[in-house]
């Protein structure tokens, strides 16, 4: 389940502490809710925006303002005052808490942190961004407890949202972006459809073949006390009611029947040879006891091990198994107990002879005859019948290994997952003007209502080149595609945007889809770069064939890098502390967090950053200043060399050797 919080007056900041501070805590108190993940946020932080040039100009580094900054939430108890009559408590603080407080801390030698740098309070740098039907916001997502359930959740959630709502402020919305407990109540929705023309049509079925009201009810009882013993069994079990279990019991519902016929239609025999109502049903269900046990017994040890499968398969089947062996136990012992208990209060003397009058009458003997005489042919011509059962086994067999193969059937859950990923070495920036050409792209299915709601994620995972989209489809009933059509529409649009490759992803309610992973192949080795040639060459014989599409290759050495060479030698003759170096490089990039300080108890990182000579080119990092054992102010190019190289953002690695993997969707 996904939530998006917008609003048209709250910056993103102040829109992320009220996310954190009065919605998550509400979201993760409904029953059954793990956590609460948050997406495209943005803390509130004191930025230290660093003048480098002014910095040296005043024989200071970074080090020297990471010192100075260490004591900016001074908070500690010092300890207490007592007397005779009272105990007083000791305080001592020395913390900033506004910018301005920030700007006059005192660095050393009449120099105050407002000459060298620029104090704000403002939002981080975010690695990640979120947008919901073409707006900027926060992302919540639900994630469920295990054995907890989804309806329950999704119920509990949507309460919480309308609470929230009336305590948000003007001009913001928190709404549910996508719910999984839609498809399941729809999909439990049409397996109670199912169950009851299942048991209207096996009704309707006996009637036609005994045409005797009182002898169709017979049977027609036992089904729901069959089904509603195989739901105590679930529950004693400790299964649950989900898609498996409902379609073992549809498939129950005319299997249950199947015991309860066996048994009537002898007893209705026996009354019909003249015996008394008790006579019959007590002879009637002796005779076929062993037949019912065995037909029981037979059925039970069909379905029983298919819940003791290995893998996913046994996992699949786990409950679908044991439930249809408890329907199929509780029909037998119904059948030889509740059908004759009825049969000799119900069934009228002679029933017999109902069978043989009227238009159902007729077809019931013409029926007969038909059979009488393919039977008498059949049997005299036995070899004709081999042949033709040879015949249509290879027929058979034929159009088994010409049919597509899949684990699980593909559905329609009105919502398509968009995982879209640009070239290694991006900006979050870069990554965010290619999702809205996406969402631009996208936007003729909106408009016909085919898709409900967007709700994009730029930098997914934490990787500022990956984005994820999931789209929320109209419901089955207001649209005409199926979303198979709508994916494969999806999939033409995202191949005309340049630079980023899109994979539409269609999940399933049993999730062993391999989440549009398809299948995955790894080339093992010692040495990365053969590995990356081998896999960049099998990668094209592998599009050339024509019989895969989307064919991606994980291992890539396109990430730009600069390597940064320390002659410690020079930096030792020098007097440089090299961890200094590392200092000043996170502060003059990614921006370094010092410490974290409080106002009105809240929690606000402090970070280091440089602006206004921006590091925006290789050479530009030789010219971060450092300080010398003798005081002197040099450029990081005295004891360090730049080199800028390509490499892959990632590696895989096993026990024995180094991978390359590939995966074709």
């Amino acid at each position: 389940m996904r939530l998006a919080l917008t609003s048209d007056t709250l910056s993103m900041e102040d829109l992320t502490l009220l996310a954190e501070n009065e919605i998550t805590d509400r979201l993760a108190a409904v029953e059954g809710v793990a956590d609460v993940q948050i997406n495209g946020d943005q803390e509130k932080i004191f930025r230290i925006d660093i003048n480098q040039s002014k910095l040296a100009s005043r024989g200071l580094t970074v080090a020297n303002l990471r010192t100075g900054l260490a004591s900016a939430s001074m908070d500690v108890p010092a300890g207490s005052l007592t007397s005779a009559d009272q105990d007083i408590s000791v305080r001592a603080t020395a913390d900033l808490q506004t910018p301005e407080q920030f700007e006059n801390l005192i660095l050393g030698n009449n120099v105050r942190l407002g000459d060298i740098a620029t104090v704000t309070l403002g939002p981080d740098i975010g690695t990640s961004s979120l947008r919901s039907d073409g707006r900027q916001g926060i992302g919540l997502g639900i994630i469920r407890q295990a054995q907890s359930n989804t309806l329950d959740i999704s119920e509990g959630v949507k309460k919480a949202v309308t609470t929230i709502a009336e305590i948000l402020p003007q001009g913001t919305q928190i709404k549910v972006t996508s719910d999984d407990a839609v498809f399941i109540e729809g999909a439990i929705h049409e397996v109670e459809i199912a169950l009851v023309a299942s048991v209207l049509i096996v009704t309707l079925v006996i009637y036609m073949f005994l045409l005797d009201w009182r002898a169709t009810l017979i049977p027609t009882l036992t089904m729901p006390i069959a089904l509603i013993g195989t739901c105590a069994a679930i529950y004693m079990a400790g299964f649950s009611i989900n898609i498996l279990t409902l379609l073992a019991i549809v498939l129950a519902t005319g299997l249950v029947v199947d015991d309860a016929i066996v048994v009537l239609e002898n007893i209705v025999r026996r009354r019909g040879e003249g015996m008394g109502p008790r006579a019959a049903a007590v002879l009637g269900t002796l005779e076929v006891f062993f037949a019912v046990i065995a037909t029981t017994a037979t059925l039970a040890a069909v379905f029983v091990p298919l819940s003791f499968l290995p893998g996913q398969t046994g996992g699949l089947f786990h409950e679908f198994g044991f439930v249809l062996a408890f329907a199929i136990l509780l029909s037998a012992f119904v059948s030889l107990t509740l059908c004759p208990m009825l049969a000799s209060r119900m069934l009228k003397p002679h029933s017999e002879n109902h069978g043989h009058t009227g238009f159902m009458g007729r077809i019931g003997a013409f029926a007969a005859a038909f059979y009488k005489r393919t039977l008498r042919a059949c049997l005299n011509s036995p070899l004709i019948v081999f042949m033709v059962a040879i015949m249509v086994t290879a027929a058979g067999a034929g159009a088994f290994t010409l049919l597509k193969s899949e684990l699980t059937p593909t559905e329609d859950r009105s919502r398509i997952m968009v995982r879209v990923q640009a070239p290694q070495g991006v900006s979050l920036e870069y990554t965010q003007a290619q999702m809205r050409r996406v969402e631009d792209g996208l936007k003729p299915l909106v408009d016909n209502g085919e898709i409900a709601n967007v709700f994009s994620v730029s930098g997914q995972g934490g990787s500022v080149n990956t984005g994820f989209m999931v789209l929320t489809l109209a419901p089955w009933s207001d649209r005409d595609r199926t979303q198979q059509q709508i994916s494969a529409d999806i999939t033409k649009i995202t191949a005309n945007i340049p630079s980023i490759r899109a994979f539409p992803i269609q999940p399933n309610s049993l999730g062993i889809r391999g989440a549009g992973n398809g299948l995955q192949v790894a080339l093992v080795g010692n040495d990365y770069a053969k590995l990356g040639d081998a896999a960049s060459k099998l990668v094209r014989q592998m599009e050339d064939s024509g019989r895969f599409e989307n064919v991606r290759l994980n291992y890539e050495a396109n990430q730009a890098q600069l390597s940064v060479t320390i002659d410690r030698e020079r930096a030792s003759d020098l007097g440089i502390d090299i961890v200094g170096l590392s200092s000043a490089l996170q502060a003059m990039l990614d921006g370094n967090s010092v410490l974290d300080v409080y106002v009105e108890g809240e929690s606000y990182p402090v970070k280091l950053l440089s602006t206004t000579n921006p590091v925006n080119d290789p050479t530009d990092l030789q010219n971060i200043f450092l300080k010398t054992g003798d005081g002197k102010i040099v450029p990081m190019s005295t004891i360090a060399s730049v080199e800028e190289r390509a490499v892959a953002p990632q590696l895989s690695w096993n026990r024995s050797c180094a991978q390359s993997p590939f995966r074709r969707d």
